[in-house]
């Protein structure tokens, strides 16, 4: 059948058709499939097929009708670990609670249901299961409902059924599966922390001893195995605003362990217990106080309320009990109070000096001496620190002022420079060495006019400023050796190229003198001297001689002689190298060409 026709009917007619357990696990499986109906029939189903319950005739009334239970305790046991591993199958946490509500929510909210009696013991049974079997998404999904009862109704059904677990279920606190709760729900580990230490807060709930004892050491390893954990959570609940009084164990933790030796215990047992249950809250505390994350400042000040300290104070102060128990608690108060303090960002606001006005039992304790003191040595740095902070400000302002100013002064200058340059770009190119040539010329007419004042020769006057080093300078630029003055004629041009290799030549004296002596008067030879073929050249003299003629190849190859233009000719380019690019392609494809280009000239192109 289409899911999209299916009715209430039609679902309680195919449940109908399935006998114990198989009804059950159906049942399940159609609360979760068949979100369109409403709220109520699958309240209803739930009742009818997952626990159940049967409308019969009253006793004393038969026209009155009541539920009743069907089956026996073993299988409404089979019938919560059924619905057990059914939310722990769910992959989506929203439907696993959407499933959760319809089946326990819309009784277990109304406490004047009909069905209240019977739902609130079954779900005691089925909390047993859930922390029996360590099953987290159960116990996840029944802490996020008690913050949804705790923002509707008040506190007492969740006390109540923490008191439950309590009393009945105790045994559990001396099992690992208890132990490892926070590893498993912190945010349930939260409500029940929160919850334990309220009842045990409370003097009219009795317990034996024993069973304290095991409490008291289920918070303790609480408290120092999963600190981090407790903190993350408490900390996110706290700033998603969620209900502080069931989950904010915190203050009632405190209470718990500042109060304790008002309580008329006896045993020496369970003052050692209470006595790690203090070095683990403070060691709780601290770690607290140490969290640096973002939100931490936030938090910190959400933790306590107001007047939570005062409160405690005035329980000590008007207590009836012994001086040594008074004494007992005002350490721990102040031990808590001194690790409250010790952050920049304090857990509590409180000041000393006003709480030892009122409450001047505290003001014996030498503790609270050094605390006091120690804070006045804050508030004394704290007013040093404001003052340096002013000091600092000022000095700051001061500083800014001069900057200010000092940018004021660069962005006139900068705006200056900025017209000067452009004054500067709107000039002629040459305009600069045309002004330094004109001062030139006139502080050279000046000079001449004064000389000729004189009666002196400016020239001979000019010269007796020149140093030797400037005239020698002056007469190698005048006696410069072969000058080029431009192509006269070939014969030049030869005589420059022979002036221009001789004066390369490096001689070598030694084979001078060696072949003068050899030749003797022969050396300078005469019209009837016979000396040719008689000389033979070194090795090296050739080596030198091969190697200047390939010096002399190098350069003529690189050597390109400037065309002249001819401003005759045909113009058939458009820039300097398309000028080029066609002179090459007529170099090269010029004759073959020619006849195209002579047709197209004459107009008798084909």
């Amino acid at each position: 059948m289409d899911a999209g026709h299916l009715t209430i009917e039609n679902v309680t007619q195919l449940l109908h058709q399935h006998t114990f357990p198989a009804s059950v696990e159906a049942a399940l499986l159609a609360i979760r499939e068949c979100p369109m109906f409403t709220r109520q029939d699958l309240s209803t189903l739930a009742n009818r097929f997952v626990f159940c319950h049967s409308l019969v005739p009253s006793n004393g009334n038969s026209s009155q009708m009541v539920w009743i239970k069907t089956l026996n305790n073993i299988q409404e046991l089979h019938i919560l670990d059924l619905i057990r591993q059914f939310l722990e199958k769910q992959a989506d946490l929203s439907v696993a609670s959407r499933v959760f509500d319809t089946i326990f929510l819309d009784v277990l909210s109304d406490q004047d249901h009909p069905l209240f009696i019977l739902y609130y013991n079954l779900f005691l049974k089925f909390l047993s299961l859930v922390i029996s079997f360590e099953s987290q998404t159960s116990l996840t999904i029944v802490a996020r409902w008690f913050l949804t009862l705790s923002k509707t109704t008040s506190d007492k059904p969740i006390m109540k059924i923490i008191e439950h677990t309590i009393r009945e279920h105790i045994a559990l606190a001396s099992t690992k599966s208890v132990n490892n709760l926070c590893a498993i729900s912190p945010l349930f580990t939260l409500c029940f922390i929160n919850q334990t230490c309220i009842l045990l807060n409370d003097e009219n709930f009795r317990l034996d001893t024993k069973v304290i004892e095991t409490l008291i050491d289920l918070l303790t390893f609480g408290l120092t195995n999963s600190t981090n954990l407790l903190i993350s959570t408490l900390q996110q609940e706290i700033l998603a605003e969620s209900s502080l009084s069931l989950i904010n164990f915190v203050p009632s933790m405190v209470r718990l362990d500042v109060l304790f030796p008002l309580r008329s215990f006896q045993s020496a047992t369970l003052h050692l217990h209470f006595d790690r249950f203090h070095t683990s809250i403070l060691s709780f505390l601290f770690s607290m106080i140490t969290n640096k994350s973002p939100q931490s400042q936030v938090f910190q000040k959400s933790l306590f309320p107001s007047d939570h300290f005062q409160q405690l104070c005035a329980v000590i102060q008007d207590s009836s009990a012994s001086e040594k128990s008074i004494h007992a608690c005002i350490q721990r108060y102040l031990q808590i109070l001194a690790i409250c303090k010790t952050s920049s960002f304090p857990l509590s606001q409180i000041a000393l000096n006003e709480l030892s006005a009122f409450f001047p039992l505290l003001a014996r304790d030498k503790l609270f001496d050094i605390l006091k003191e120690k804070e006045e040595h804050s508030h004394m740095d704290k007013e040093k620190s404001t003052t340096d902070t002013e000091t600092k400000r000022t000095d700051r302002l001061a500083r800014l002022k001069e900057l200010h100013f000092r940018r004021n002064e660069a962005r006139k200058l900068n705006h200056a420079e900025v017209i000067e340059e452009d004054h500067r770009k709107s000039l002629p190119t040459n305009f600069e060495r045309r002004c330094e040539r004109v001062k030139n010329q006139e502080e050279v007419a000046k000079r001449r006019r004064e000389a000729a004042d004189s009666g002196l020769d400016y020239e001979r006057v000019e010269q007796l400023d020149w140093t030797a080093e400037e005239c020698d300078k002056w007469d190698k630029k005048r006696k410069k050796k072969n000058p080029d003055v431009g192509f006269d004629n070939y014969e030049q041009c030869t005589y420059r190229a022979y002036t221009k290799l001789t004066g390369q030549i490096k001689p070598d004296m030694e084979a001078c003198n060696k072949q003068k002596e050899e030749l003797g008067e022969d050396y300078y030879a005469t019209a009837s001297s016979m000396i040719h073929g008689t000389h033979k050249p070194s090795e090296t003299a050739v080596n030198r001689m091969v190697e200047d003629l390939e010096q002399q190849y190098s350069k003529r190859g690189k050597f390109s002689r400037r065309r002249a233009f001819d401003i005759d000719a045909d113009v058939d380019y458009i820039n300097e190298r398309n000028r080029a690019f066609n002179k090459k392609i007529e170099r090269y494809y010029g004759k073959y060409t020619a006849e195209i280009k002579q047709n197209l000239e004459r107009g008798t192109a084909v």
